[in-house]
């Protein structure tokens, strides 16, 4: 999902121009599950690796609520 824009400029690009003029840079947002109740961000991409943030509640009730809402959204193409 994170590569979805790039690949409808390319598709779009390759229809008008014959070429592909976008790349994925390998951006990634995500909450990693440390316990039952605690979640730690992550934002990363190919050129920088994961910093560490310590585990929190607030992102484990992120990770929860994506869980159970946002992620069955998310793959219908809702969000």
């Amino acid at each position: 999902h994170n590569q979805a824009p790039v690949i409808a400029d390319n598709i779009v690009a390759e229809i008008r121009l014959g070429q592909t003029v976008s790349h994925y840079d390998g951006k990634v947002q995500a909450v990693a599950q440390m316990g039952l109740n605690a979640g730690m961000p992550l934002v990363y991409d190919y050129r920088h690796d994961v910093l560490p943030t310590p585990a929190t509640k607030v992102g484990g009730m992120l990770r929860n609520g994506f869980n159970r809402g946002l992620y069955w959204a998310t793959v219908r193409g809702l969000i």
